[in-house]
């Protein structure tokens, strides 16, 4: 259960990560099309938005990192457990 949070919160990381770079690379392009920049120079105007965002990301995942070791035998929600909603319903 923690290694599917884990890999979710990974998958998380890269796409946000991924689309801040997209929005400062793309982005550029479409706010200022009488600029012409070249690859290189939006390249580099991606990547700023993505290092933004990566560290907000990692201050987050470093902040609740400990939170499933503090809370030791706490129970799971069941969100889509249909055994315990075939009871609530009987």
């Amino acid at each position: 259960m923690i290694v599917n949070r884990q890999l979710i919160s990974v998958i998380n990381v890269i796409i946000t990560v991924g689309g801040a770079f997209f929005f400062g690379f793309s982005g550029v392009q479409y706010a200022y099309p009488q600029l012409h920049l070249d690859i290189a120079t939006r390249f580099v105007i991606g990547l700023v938005p993505a290092t933004i965002v990566f560290f907000a990301d990692l201050y987050f995942l470093i902040k609740n990192m400990n939170q499933d070791d503090m809370c030791g035998n706490c129970s799971l929600p069941n969100v889509l457990d249909f055994k315990e909603m075939a009871k609530k319903i009987d």
